[in-house]
């Protein structure tokens, strides 16, 4: 796969790396210690790459690298601030900051050596009670820009956060007038980055009730709680916790996404992703035949198939060996994660090692003409071994 690598366009080397699900291990293995930048940089797209993946990118000091990382939307804050405070940020990545309003992108901010970046950052958190750790935002951005600008520059800071925020900092507003505000500020972010803190922030989460699917929008909102400073998490004290009152699933499939998230724990995620309403098993395996006995389409036939694949109502040998466009029978597995990910993988290395084995050009034609295809993954790969016979 090395060698198709160097030879594919950017568009494939996307579908490849960028798009889910994430590389084998193989694969991203290659990345990592020899792959080109701009290989490094679509893996650091990908959402499904693996947190330590993403964490071994953030290392890489590189800024495409660091803005297809900074970007992705599961980064965390430890990869994050890697990336804003190595030696060159990607300029434009750095004029996309100058600009947003995405609190995703903008918590990170107030944690970088740039104070034009911190000072934006602060003027654009937002106070929403859905929000619990905009507070902790701010007063490290204040403490950031008392040190790098001076404290004239910190105490404009909160004048310029919004109306919801501007109660909360109280506490803030009087260290930035303290001698030893500093100090005061420092302590304050140590207690408010505490574990238990966070972990009330998350469980807290659950009381609002924006979201049409709560699921999707409280994991976004528990991401960002763990985007704000907060110490290395005590994950004894997070297991207890959980132990003695399960954690929400929102708060579980955020800490998977933290490099160091213990096995129990990234399981219970896992399980989280394969929960749903159990439907009637014939009724779903024979929408399965239906599906795949027609060409496939975006949207919800596509995912009905997804489903189908998750709830074991038909098997990947049949997916990849029945369902067209061959484009669209491998997106089924997408969300595939863990066993099903591999079971996907499996059925389509038989396939490929059958036709393409080892054959570079095979391998390229094949992923060329895998975009506009429209037959069944197997006549693709017959056609590309045909072709460069």
């Amino acid at each position: 796969m090395a060698a198709v690598l160097a030879r594919v366009d950017n568009r494939m080397r996307d579908a490849i790396l960028a798009r889910p699900p994430s590389p084998g291990e193989a694969l991203t293995s290659f990345v990592l210690s020899r792959g080109s930048v701009a290989d490094r940089a679509a893996l650091a797209r990908n959402p499904h790459a693996a947190p330590d993946v993403l964490l071994r990118l953030g290392r890489i000091i590189d800024p495409h690298v660091g803005a297809g990382l900074y970007r992705n939307p599961r980064v965390t804050r430890e990869t994050a601030v890697l990336v804003l405070t190595a030696s060159e940020l990607d300029p434009n990545l750095r004029e996309e900051l100058t600009t947003t309003d995405d609190q995703r992108l903008l918590y990170p901010l107030v944690e970088s050596h740039d104070h034009e970046l911190v000072a934006h950052a602060l003027a654009r958190i937002d106070g929403r009670p859905r929000f619990p750790a905009a507070a902790s935002v701010v007063s490290r951005g204040c403490l950031n820009l008392w040190r790098t600008t001076g404290r004239e520059s910190a105490r404009a800071a909160p004048a310029n956060v919004t109306d919801l925020l501007r109660d909360r900092l109280a506490v803030t507003r009087e260290a930035l007038d303290r001698d030893d505000g500093q100090q005061r500020l420092d302590r304050l972010i140590q207690r408010d980055g505490r574990t238990r803190v966070v972990l009330r922030r998350l469980r807290e989460l659950s009381k609002i009730s924006l979201y049409h699917d709560p699921l999707p929008g409280h994991v976004q909102d528990a991401r960002l709680v763990l985007a704000a400073p907060h110490e290395p998490l005590r994950w004894d004290v997070v297991r207890r916790e959980h132990a003695t009152s399960p954690l929400p699933d929102h708060a579980l499939v955020a800490l998977a996404d933290l490099a160091d998230c213990p096995a129990n724990l990234a399981a219970a995620a896992d399980e989280v992703h394969a929960r749903g309403p159990v439907p009637n098993r014939g009724r779903c395996r024979s929408r399965a035949r239906e599906l795949l006995g027609t060409p496939l389409s975006a949207g919800a036939p596509l995912r009905e198939l997804r489903d189908a694949y998750r709830r074991r109502a038909v098997d990947a040998a049949h997916i990849v060996t029945q369902g067209s466009p061959a484009i669209h029978a491998l997106a089924a597995f997408e969300d595939s994660t863990g066993p099903k990910l591999e079971q996907a993988r499996s059925a389509v290395a038989e396939l490929t090692t059958q036709t393409l084995g080892f054959h570079v050009e095979a391998w390229t034609v094949a992923l060329t003409l895998l975009d506009d295809f429209s037959g069944t993954l197997p006549q693709l790969l017959t056609t590309a071994s045909s072709v460069t016979a």
